[in-house]
């Protein structure tokens, strides 16, 4: 069941995960919305469930909301499935801009073509209808622009092309969506909008695109319990959180990748949870952000400090992502085996079976099937033998 808000709570709570409910797998409000949506031959996709109900109330039938922090995967190839327009009505905060780009790239790469709304500062679309009408927000929708193009704008706003460096840096942030998109002739007109802003040539975004798309073919060929080479030994101890951060620190061109690969969500730790989320929403940032909690801020002045050399960047950022969502995954694995001893009906255990099926191919998929026990044997055989050297 999808439960309705209570007073005294957070604005957007979601209930309990359960054999039958899977919140990244579900889009609030599309079982009313999806005539509406096929007619209208778009959706309005929204931050959380308020704004569904205020829309809806107000008579804008097509809007639906991912019902946690992101839009996951399953989610955009499922409003796939009714349109092949979205628009995007998320807040204009950095965290929502941050939210607006990740959700977009995900509905480009399930071939939906993708604009955004900016609504006014502090303003969301029920804010908007119950202050100035549902004509107000019509005419944010009528303004509303590609994402491509939003994208453009903001790095425009930040003077990203003002120099070679920072037109390089420029060119990494639009990477990610000129990899996401997959209509051929959308394609090809952002490839040419990205070489006329930026200068870079056609030719070299194309050698870029396909350099940065190739692992993604070479996945399926690796072995399933893979053991990369330990982190470098003036690591040990920091564990696999606290090292990833100290690497988007250090080198900032990281985290549009450990964006696109990992989810807040992913980080057992709070703290680390709201520093990685930090430096997803702004990624130059020179000092903790006002918002951040004093715990966070304490540790993120520390990593901001940190001295620490890291070689094999590319090592560092694989093996921590890995052991990241392998640890994740594990403990998924663990709560659907005590789930599958307890169940209390046929529906409820084949159910919890299937999930575990989904979950463990999903490891393999990502190369972090087993990855716990072998690490684990690994780090005691290290211990009997000594260090190295």
């Amino acid at each position: 069941m999808l439960g309705a808000g209570e007073e005294g709570v957070p604005k957007y709570v979601n209930s309990p995960e359960s054999p039958i409910y899977h919140k990244g797998q579900v889009l609030y409000g599309l079982g009313r919305a999806k005539n509406a949506i096929r007619r209208e031959g778009a959706a309005l996709v929204v931050e959380g469930y308020m704004d569904v109900v205020s829309l809806a109330a107000a008579g804008v039938e097509n809007a639906v909301a991912p019902l946690g922090t992101s839009m996951t995967e399953e989610q955009a190839a499922l409003l796939a499935r009714y349109c092949k327009r979205t628009f995007l009505l998320f807040d204009s905060d950095r965290a929502g801009l941050a939210a607006t780009f990740r959700a977009g790239d995900l509905l480009l790469a399930a071939g939906v073509q993708v604009s955004v709304v900016t609504l006014p500062p502090g303003e969301d679309p029920d804010t908007v209808v119950h202050g100035q009408g549902v004509d107000a927000l019509r005419a944010h929708v009528d303004d509303a622009v590609d994402l491509l193009d939003r994208k453009l704008q903001i790095l425009e706003g930040k003077d990203y092309f003002s120099s070679i460096e920072r037109i390089r840096g420029a060119v990494d942030r639009l990477l990610p969506t000129l990899r996401a998109v997959k209509d051929p002739a959308l394609r090809d007109i952002y490839v040419a909008r990205v070489a006329e802003r930026t200068g870079v040539r056609r030719e070299t975004l194309e050698e870029e695109l396909a350099r940065t798309t190739e692992p993604a073919r070479e996945r399926p060929r690796r072995p399933q319990r893979p053991r990369p080479a330990p982190l470098p030994s003036t690591l040990k101890g920091l564990g696999a959180e606290r090292t990833l951060l100290l690497l988007l620190v250090k080198d900032r061109d990281w985290i549009e990748r450990a964006g696109e690969r990992l989810a807040p969500e992913d980080f057992v730790d709070p703290t680390h949870r709201s520093i990685f989320e930090a430096l997803v929403t702004d990624p130059e940032m020179a000092h903790p952000p006002d918002d951040l909690d004093p715990g966070a801020r304490r540790v993120l002045e520390e990593l901001l400090a940190d001295r620490t050399e890291l070689p094999h960047a590319g090592r560092v950022f694989a093996e921590t992502v890995a052991r990241i969502l392998a640890r994740r995954e594990e403990e998924e694995a663990r709560r659907l085996t005590e789930g599958i001893g307890r169940a209390d009906s046929e529906e409820e255990w084949l159910a919890l079976l299937r999930e575990k099926d989904r979950l463990r191919r999903s490891q393999v998929e990502h190369g972090t099937a087993g990855w716990h026990t072998a690490a684990r044997r690994i780090e005691r055989l290290k211990n009997e033998d000594g260090p190295e050297g």
